[in-house]
């Protein structure tokens, strides 16, 4: 069943029909139920354990300031907030359409309360005057670091679901590439005769197999540009979340070059309040970077020292990203006289200079160990061990710049959370 639609039975003559009601309809006969008429009456929207100061409303077509007392009490601990009918609408088809709460429309509907999107109260809450600092314990609310996390879950979930889909489309034409090209054809061919059915097919370009391709590939096509806005919704309130953290926090990631709240967003989603963590190398185990016991890397394993490691390729994949970005912003390439690039790489920021000189540091390292560093096409075969390719000694030191970012990172939140000292030697 749809997750916007709901069951309901009504009776024709002497028996009953099943008939499927989108959330639309349901809202509808809730309201004729209720004598509300559009931007003349109001339903109220109960919002729990978030408090605003002020909400902006559309009535008539013109806009309208509502002052909410903070102080008058309300039942069951929620503060109301009035909305009208086609704003409610609005809301109530979102949540039908996230399925946020339930597979159904939630039964709320039945009565004269409709509860607000999660997200968009979230949203609503950091546009508020409900602070987001813990000011109490000097830190960050509990609140709003849950709310990131489940904005960087959700969002996660439904990229993983977007990739699926787009995998499944393109299977369907590799197998019509295999028949069209015939059994005997290298893997080769068959995929790039794949992927050019594949593009014919979304851009409307001429091809044999476009039409049939594009008649198979419409239902998964259609789910994920569904999933594509809703994700991209949520991105821009996890953005928005994540500028909503203390100054100390903001302010360094404002002046940190290619780190910006989107990364921090998804550091936070993976790892929670980092003022929870003592030290830097905590946060460096949960992220996937440690070093163990024994002096290797953190890595995935199988058997007892899987859980000693406790790694998660998905939060390593977050750090290797970000470490991505930003030597792709930090780094540049040095042009010759003409203006053309050269081999030579130049810093153009702190952690780019970092990197080089952790890059210079493994490269020696290498050679003190008598090991010949050059790319990892020109090792010969069955003499590995006598050579490091260029590619480690890369990784090698952008894994130590993720460290240092992760650590700076951690020093910002911890003058935030006032749990000094932020000197931690590491």
């Amino acid at each position: 069943m749809s997750n916007s639609a709901k069951i309901v039975s009504r009776k024709r003559g002497s028996g009953s029909t099943i008939i499927p009601m989108t959330s639309t309809q349901l809202l509808s006969n809730h309201n004729s139920k209720l004598g509300q008429t559009i931007n003349n009456e109001t339903t109220k929207v109960n919002v729990s354990g978030q408090a605003l100061s002020t909400v902006t409303t559309k009535r008539n077509g013109k806009k309208a300031k509502e002052q909410l007392s903070p102080n008058k009490p309300v039942p069951s601990s929620q503060h109301t907030i009035n909305h009208t009918e086609s704003e409610t609408k609005t809301r109530v088809s979102t949540i039908a359409a996230l399925s946020l709460t339930s597979s159904v429309v939630p039964t709320e509907l039945e009565g004269a309360n409709i509860p607000m999107n999660p997200i968009e109260a979230t949203h609503l809450q950091s546009r508020g005057d409900h602070g987001t600092h813990d000011h109490q314990h000097g830190g960050v609310s509990s609140q709003h670091i849950n709310s990131i996390i489940e904005q960087h879950k959700r969002k996660t979930m439904w990229l993983r679901a977007e990739i699926s889909l787009t995998q499944q489309a393109k299977s369907f034409c590799r197998r019509l590439a295999h028949l069209q090209l015939g059994d005997g054809k290298e893997k080769k061919n068959i995929l790039t005769e794949a992927e050019v059915i594949y593009t014919s097919a979304l851009n409307g370009k001429a091809h044999p197999q476009a039409e049939t391709a594009m008649a198979a590939m419409y239902p998964l096509i259609t789910a994920r540009t569904g999933l594509e806005s809703k994700r991209k919704e949520v991105d821009k309130i996890q953005l928005q979340s994540a500028k909503q953290l203390p100054p100390s926090i903001t302010n360094w990631v404002e002046t940190t070059a290619g780190f910006g709240f989107g990364s921090l967003a998804a550091i936070v989603g993976e790892a929670g309040d980092l003022g929870n963590y003592s030290t830097p190398a905590k946060l460096w185990k949960r992220m996937g970077l440690a070093v163990m016991g024994d002096g290797q890397r953190q890595r995935k394993v199988t058997g007892a020292a899987a859980r000693e490691h406790g790694y998660s390729p998905p939060r390593r994949s977050v750090m290797w990203n970000i470490g991505d970005t930003m030597l792709k912003t930090q780094l540049r390439k040095v042009k010759d006289t003409d203006g053309n690039k050269t081999k030579e790489t130049a810093a153009v920021g702190p952690y780019g200079a970092l990197y080089l000189q952790r890059k210079a540091y493994e490269i020696a390292t290498a050679q003190a160990q008598g090991l010949t560093v050059c790319p990892s096409a020109k090792i010969p075969k069955g003499k590995e061990d006598n050579y490091r390719s260029e590619g480690h000694i890369h990784n090698r030191a952008k894994r130590y710049i993720e460290k240092r970012l992760l650590r700076d990172l951690w020093r910002a939140w911890r003058i935030t959370t006032l749990r000094l000292p932020t000197n931690v030697e590491v």
